[in-house]
């Protein structure tokens, strides 16, 4: 048996090159054609939230500096306040606006500390405040 031919068959339509990877655009020539540039559009605009939201995210985040920058400055203020507290007792005058600062100080102080050992001193403090504080009210209602 001879053979004559090698193929008998041609190609009906000549298609275009694929684009190789890396090229610019062309994941999204791609989807075009296949007809899912529509699809590709919804992702877009998901990815942006996405991004938006990442940001938002971060602006929240409380900076670790900024966090021990206000912490050190909310303990130097009742330090100064005790401070007080410890020269109007040995004077025998304890003014009831000292106290009420003391209060506002402690109230102000975060929820979260870490030191289990801090938070009880600040318990001490803020009980022994509440104390002279009734005992002012008292001493003054007789």
């Amino acid at each position: 048996m001879k053979i004559e031919r090698a193929s008998s068959f041609s190609p009906t339509a000549r298609s275009a090159p694929a684009p190789r990877p890396g090229e610019a655009g062309a994941f999204a020539d791609m989807l075009r054609a296949a007809g899912g540039a529509a699809g590709a559009g919804r992702a877009g605009a998901t990815a942006t939230v996405a991004a938006s939201s990442a940001l938002i995210a971060l602006q929240e985040v409380e900076d670790v500096g900024e966090r021990r920058r206000r912490a050190v400055t909310r303990a130097n203020a009742l330090l100064d306040e005790l401070e007080d507290v410890r020269n109007a007792l040995l004077t025998g005058r304890l003014p009831a606006a000292t106290l009420h600062r003391i209060r506002a100080l402690l109230a102000d102080r975060p929820a979260d500390l870490d030191d289990p050992r801090l938070e009880s001193l600040m318990r001490e403090v803020e009980l022994r405040t509440e104390v002279e504080l009734a005992k002012l009210e008292r001493a003054g209602g007789r």
